[in-house]
């Protein structure tokens, strides 16, 4: 149903409870999915990305308990999604970029089979709420409102976090153990050092444009990049001599740091 003109589904569209998944992106003229909706327990996939007068999810949407992967990007959602989000219990792909959410039900914990959350370019967004435990990626970039980050330690399948241009957050919260990949950059606000020391299984450290960052914790792991240009204000980093896996070292235009850079 790809780019067909039609403002909203038919009634009766629920019926087709068999139907497994469902495209119908860049409908330009579509306004709504009907209450109906919710009746489709056995969709597994749905995408609805580019549906730029579609401003909000039906009250039953949480009927689809089967739905697995929601693809919302370039959509016009707007406010907080609906509470009982929480029901969409077999849901693992959750893509809502570029909307214009204030928010996500604090029932987000719920999800209990989420492995990846995708918020990018919502810049009306202020806050995260409480994660599920299994999630594996998280994508909150071009955020511009966001303010806090909930805590993340006890996400032990974390292993992608990707906050950048995230200009009003202020401070990363404790960090997963697993964690592999970390970027924090373009966090202008951003002053307090994330911690890095129990990171073990860390190979991708990205804190480049946080212009207010001091100093980068000491850390051991098999780091193989390490990206903290453009970070003006950094006065100290670790020692690196002892990562023997480092590939990709950038420090341009750390005009504060107040010693050579020991490489080994």
């Amino acid at each position: 149903m790809d780019g067909v003109a039609i403002v909203t589904l038919p009634d009766d569209f629920g019926h087709l409870s068999n139907l497994g998944e469902l495209t119908m992106d860049s409908c330009k003229q579509l306004k709504e999915l009907q209450e109906s909706f919710g009746s489709l327990t056995n969709l597994r996939t749905l995408d609805i990305r580019f549906n730029t007068r579609l401003t909000r999810l039906p009250s039953t949407f949480s009927g689809l308990c089967s739905l697995e992967k929601l693809k919302a990007e370039f959509c016009n959602l707007q406010g907080i999604i609906p509470d009982d989000f929480e029901k969409l219990s077999s849901l693992k792909t959750l893509r809502l970029s570029m909307n214009n959410l204030q928010g996500l039900p604090s029932s987000m914990r719920g999800l209990t089979n989420l492995e990846k959350l995708s918020m990018k370019c919502c810049e009306h967004l202020v806050a995260i709420p409480e994660l599920p435990t299994s999630l594996k990626v998280l994508h909150a970039f071009g955020c511009k409102s966001l303010q806090t980050i909930p805590k993340l330690s006890h996400l032990s399948k974390l292993e992608t976090l990707d906050i950048n241009i995230c200009e009003q957050l202020v401070a990363v919260p404790e960090l997963p153990a697993g964690l592999k990949y970390l970027r924090v950059s373009r966090c202008k606000s951003v002053q307090t050092k994330p911690k890095l020391s129990h990171l073990s299984k860390l190979e991708i450290l990205n804190v480049s444009d946080c212009g207010k960052l001091l100093a980068i914790e000491d850390f051991s792991t098999p780091l193989k990049t390490l990206n903290a240009s453009k970070c003006i204000f950094l006065q100290n980093i670790p020692n690196l001599s002892h990562l023997s896996q480092l590939e990709n070292l950038d420090l341009t235009n750390c005009k504060g740091l107040r010693y050579r850079v020991s490489v080994g």
